[in-house]
């Protein structure tokens, strides 16, 4: 019985030993010491038990509705520490604001051990303030020191400064040992008394590394010139994660600032230079403000995950800095802000899409031997930014790097393993174990074999990890595109605008494209999208996607694009207002080529103002190159002569030029087109009446194939390729004949003639008559390709007037007659009407002075009478209607018929 009364009453005195008891500030707000016992009290009216002994089981709490006890009190209150207090919590609550102040030189120790469980015991809440200095007297080197114990936790909510320059901090033994959460504020506005003393202690020996996080939302105000990260890189004390905010308010001072460090949010503000002592690992946000300044370190990277704002200006150190500055997020980024960012090098890394509001100015610092602007990613550019200075600039494509062996640790942003070797894996994308698909390289360590990731492993694990790069995305606003000297990229170094780069046209532009320094006239693109109409300005080849989303593309006459796989072009449906235009100029017509064609597809061309869409469905693989202009001519070029008005009313007024290429074999072509090309004519034709006629090289063949007056296209098939035109099946283009004259020469009688758009025509036959009726066989002339024929008729008919005309035979065996001429003796007089055609008046001469002069349509109807009394005469033909007539001249009990037209 005695031996279990022993072993209760043990465990009630050991129970009693751990038990806790809590005191609230009772002391007021007048300077008083922490220590004093009586200060606090368990209740807060100051109506309980005073503290006694000062146990390590205590927790002390500063209630900010009332720190006066039973004289109720508020406002800030002063507690000065002095020696050492071991208690197991400290909190603040209801908006407390406490100054702990060491008042004296040596040190006061707060020791902060817990309670063993899991509540935080360092609390500083949303709304309470706590400020740790040593600031009387003004020559005081005493500090206080806050250890949370390796067993208890910190938490903070509110807002913590530490102040003075007497090495005052708070020392977190375990990592994560105190938790800033979003929203709170640590002020770091200590100034340099040694260089043992951080506000967050030493890594090696008062605190641990990470023993401090700034989580999301959480904010780190460097107001002095001592770093809150203590004195070592290796070992920082503090972690800043993800959406955490840091702001560097006054020069880099005692200790380690950026270097090998990550961070989330950087602000420089308050006037300040601020000059990184080493490479850091990751910013996410980095803002830059006006007055300020951000000076990169002198080699390694600065690498943004976020956006980039400067307002002040972002450069490296003068002499020698080959500094890189990656924009290596995951998101979208921009870089904007009215101030100057001017550094050695620059990189977009391949999973990046940023876009670019302000100039930026690489490679200005003669020492920089190589500075280089390297676009692994995408990047876009407002309509005035632009890359300046003396680096090169590279849009890479499909870049590599050597593969490691190394491992990653879950939550991390880096790879360890790779030492020695990672010099050209910046801006590359990662893979292997535990490492998040479109992960970027953002910067590397040769020295301790780091690789800077922009995303967090996903695992712990290792293995092999490989490097690659997609293709670089060039997208612009900028009305000169990238033009060499005006547009997006105007750097004076060598430009390399690798084979498949990507390109995004955002406005309209002629000078759309780049070209490298050693590049001939043409280029290779990935994929081409088109947001805003745009002119070619070199010959494209593209070996991805066109796109057309908006806009016109205008290929010029000496260029060609150049699809290398038959990819359908995106964007569709086209219209007038989207489409592919080809211009010309002289014989040449610009061309839209597609490789490899084994299907049907769709040329969505046109020309200036016409969409003029072309479907090729060919019987075996083969290349094709499609051009199309209005205004059809006699050669099938852009500068031959026009055809007619009376020839075009019986056609589409448009030549498709499309050629086969690297294949053979039948194709078969639609050809469509818009109402306000097709002639008068050509209106009234039957759908089977509508086919395609092809340019051989001296005329147009016979149109085959059919159509869709409703539709407005034609079909036909082919196995050979050259110009084209729609018009009627089964016929070519008639002869115009433009003029016949006859006179007397000393050989004999000369006829002459002139004409216009030969094609299809065999010969032509002069016959001649004595009484205009009956007429025999003068001669043969056969087309040459000629506008201007003459024929001699030696043998000379004794009658006093002789009749000529021309009998003209086409290929496909149709005969037709010109009008007459007429020759008489002794006066050498011929009737010729002119001009022919006519717009409004034409003169009629050779008349003899007496008869009629009649003007009878086509079908017979006499239309007008006019009276000869002169050997010339005018006849108005303004209000006649467009078309073709016969002017008939009646005198001397003879009738001269000849056929003009009206325009």
């Amino acid at each position: 019985m005695k031996q279990i009364s022993f072993l209760i009453a043990a465990l009630f005195f050991a129970m009693a030993g751990f038990s806790q008891t809590t005191y609230y500030w009772v002391g007021g707000t007048a300077a008083t010491s922490f220590t004093n016992l009586s200060n606090f009290n368990t209740m807060l009216d100051g109506s309980g038990t005073a503290r006694v002994i000062g146990a390590t089981n205590d927790i002390l709490i500063f209630d900010g509705s009332n720190v006066g006890g039973a004289t109720p009190t508020t406002g800030t209150v002063t507690a000065q520490v002095s020696g050492t207090s071991n208690i197991f919590q400290l909190k603040l609550q209801n908006a407390a604001n406490v100054v702990l102040q060491r008042a004296a030189t040596g040190t006061g120790t707060i020791n902060v051990n817990g309670d063993g469980t899991t509540a935080p015991d360092f609390v500083v809440p949303v709304g309470n303030n706590l400020t740790i200095n040593n600031i009387v007297p003004a020559a005081s080197t005493g500090s206080i020191v806050t250890v949370i114990a390796a067993a208890a936790t910190g938490v903070v909510g509110g807002n913590i400064t530490i102040e003075g320059d007497g090495g005052s901090r708070i020392s977190p033994i375990a990592a994560g040992g105190l938790q800033f959460q979003s929203g709170s504020i640590f002020n770091s506005n200590a100034t340099p008394v040694s260089t043992s003393a951080y506000p967050f202690g030493n890594a090696t020996t008062q605190s641990t590394v990470g023993g401090v996080v700034f989580n999301t939302g959480a904010n780190l105000n460097v107001n002095g010139n001592k770093s809150p990260f203590a004195g070592t890189s290796t070992s920082p004390t503090v972690f800043m994660l993800p959406g955490s905010n840091y702001y560097q308010r006054a020069p880099r001072g005692d200790g380690s600032y950026v270097n090998s460090k990550a961070f989330g949010n950087f602000f420089v503000q308050n006037n300040t230079a601020f000059v990184c002592d080493g490479t850091i690992f990751k910013l996410e946000n980095l803002t830059v403000e006006n007055g300020s300044t951000f000076i990169t370190h002198t080699s390694g990277q600065t690498p943004v995950l976020g956006n980039l704002v400067v307002s002040g200006s972002l450069t490296a150190p003068a002499a020698g800095s080959t500094n890189t500055l990656i924009m290596g997020g995951n998101a979208a980024q921009t870089i904007s802000g009215p101030g100057i960012i001017d550094v050695p090098n620059f990189t977009v890394a391949n999973s990046s899409n940023v876009t670019l509001q302000k100039n930026i100015t690489v490679g200005t610092n003669p020492t920089n031997t190589s500075p280089s602007v390297n676009i692994v990613g995408t990047i876009s550019f407002n309509n005035t930014a632009q890359f300046l200075g003396d680096a090169g600039f590279t849009s890479r494509v499909n870049g590599s790097a050597t593969d490691i062996n190394g491992s990653v640790v879950a939550g991390s942003y880096y790879l360890a393993g790779g030492a020695g070797i990672l010099s050209g894996n910046n801006g590359l994308k990662i893979s292997g174990p535990g490492i998040t698909p479109g992960t970027n390289v953002v910067g590397f360590s040769g020295g301790g074999g780091y690789v800077n990731l922009s995303q967090p492993a996903t695992a712990t694990t290792s293995g092999t990890y490989t490097f690659s790069s997609d293709s670089a995305t060039l997208s612009s606003a900028n009305p000169n595109g990238f033009d060499s000297t005006s547009g997006s990229v105007i750097v004076t170094g060598t430009k390399s605008y690798q084979s498949g780069t990507n390109y995004i046209v955002n406005t309209t532009s002629n000078s759309p494209f780049g070209i490298s320094s050693s590049a001939p006239s043409g280029m290779t693109l990935g994929n081409l999208t088109l947001n805003a109409a745009a002119t070619t300005n070199y010959n494209l080849r593209i070996n991805g996607t066109l796109t057309l989303n908006a806009g016109i593309l205008t290929i010029r006459s000496t260029d060609t694009v150049r699809l290398l796989t038959p990819t359908p072009i995106g964007g569709g449906p086209f219209s007038v207002s989207k489409y592919i235009s080809t211009q010309t100029n002289g014989v040449d017509v610009g061309g839209l080529r597609v490789d490899n064609i084994s299907s049907p597809y769709t040329f969505p061309v046109g020309s200036n103002l016409n969409y003029l869409p072309t479907i090729l469905v060919p019987v075996a693989p083969a290349d094709y190159v499609v051009g199309v202009f209005k205004g059809a001519t006699s050669t099938g070029t852009p500068s031959g002569t026009q055809l007619t008005p009376a020839q075009k009313s019986g056609i589409v007024d448009a030549v498709w030029t499309i050629g086969q290429l690297n294949g053979t074999g039948d194709c078969t072509l639609t050809l469509n087109w818009d109402n306000s090309l097709e002639g008068t004519t050509f209106s009234t034709y039957a759908d089977n009446e509508i086919g395609i006629a092809q340019y051989d090289g001296s005329m147009y063949g016979v149109a085959s194939g059919n159509g869709n007056q409703s539709l407005n296209f034609a079909t036909s098939t082919f196995s050979t390729f050259s110009p084209f035109i729609v018009s009627k099946t089964g016929t070519v283009l008639p002869v115009k004949l433009l003029g016949l004259y006859a006179k007397f020469v000393s050989t004999g009688v000369q006829v002459n003639w002139n004409v216009a758009n030969e094609a299809g025509t065999l010969k032509y036959e002069v016959e001649k008559s004595v009484d205009g009726r009956n007429f025999t066989l003068a001669g043969i002339v056969s087309a040459a390709g000629r506008n201007t024929y003459s024929y001699i008729d030696q043998v000379i008919s004794p009658a006093s007037t002789i009749y000529y005309r021309l009998k003209i035979s086409d290929i496909n065996g149709k005969i037709t007659y010109s009008d007459v001429v007429i020759l008489k003796q002794g006066n050498n007089v011929e009737i010729s009407v002119y001009p022919n055609p006519a717009v409004s008046i034409i003169s009629v001469a050779g008349l003899a002075g007496k008869g009629m002069i009649s003007v009878i349509s086509i079908d017979g109807k006499t239309l007008m009478q006019l009276p000869v009394n002169a050997n010339s005469m005018s006849v108005n033909v303004d209000k006649l209607p467009a078309g073709t007539y016969i002017l008939q001249v009646a005198e001397n009990n003879q009738r001269h018929n000849i056929r003009f037209t009206k325009e």
